[in-house]
């Protein structure tokens, strides 16, 4: 078979949204070997090799389209267009990767717009978190006065691990890909900070009932 040489250009939802994730691990699926980068426009660019047959089933495999989540937690990828520039094969590439390079984005713009997702997907959580213990004020009330700070502390550690466990089974499943090495420590400090805030209202409602009862 004649080894191809295709050069896409991915037009649509397909930056910081885990798409180039997705199209590597199809890649390295199929053996296709190449390399992939985003661009200052918001495209994709991918430079694949392999046999012809095999990059017509790789660009059909890579036209992904995935709907937002209803808590905005997965992004959308929708691909709107792929062009195509084929040629002969080159040999060059070992695998397929992520590069950079002049007419790519720098790493320190994907950072930025990764932390910027970041942050709103920890708002979300922080909303989430709001209502969660808004519902079960009650409750913690409760426990409070049967079993003391400790069953408050197991609870907070609870909804704690909840969140990380979330987190965990999209870095499995590739759903967000690299997004979460950006603001991993800021979803720790706030699970922290978090823990500490329920811990501070039940100490002042423990003090509050103190004085009530003098």
């Amino acid at each position: 078979m004649v080894q191809k040489r295709v050069v896409l250009t991915v037009i649509g939802d397909v930056q910081t949204v885990g798409y180039r994730n997705l199209v590597e691990k199809i890649a390295i699926e199929m053996n296709v070997e190449g390399i992939i980068k985003n661009l200052k426009d918001g495209a994709v660019k991918i430079e694949a090799e392999a046999d012809e047959s095999v990059l017509k089933t790789f660009i059909s495999r890579i036209r992904i389209y995935r709907p937002e989540d209803i808590d905005h937690l997965i992004p959308r990828i929708e691909v709107q267009d792929i062009k195509e520039e084929w040629g002969g094969a080159t040999g060059k590439y070992k695998g397929f990767k992520r590069t950079f390079d002049e007419e790519s984005k720098t790493l320190e713009e994907e950072t930025s717009e990764r932390w910027d997702k970041g942050l709103l997907m920890l708002k979300v959580i922080a909303r989430a978190l709001s209502d969660f213990s808004r519902s079960t004020s009650v409750r913690f009330d409760i426990l409070d006065k049967k079993y003391s700070t400790i069953s408050i502390i197991a609870s907070a550690i609870l909804v704690s691990l909840t969140i990380i466990g979330i987190f965990a089974s999209m870095i499995y499943s590739n759903i967000i890909g690299q997004t979460v090495l950006n603001f991993f420590y800021i979803l720790t400090v706030y699970i922290i900070l978090w823990t500490g805030v329920i811990l501070l209202v039940i100490k002042s409602r423990k003090q509050e009932a103190f004085v009530r009862a003098q």
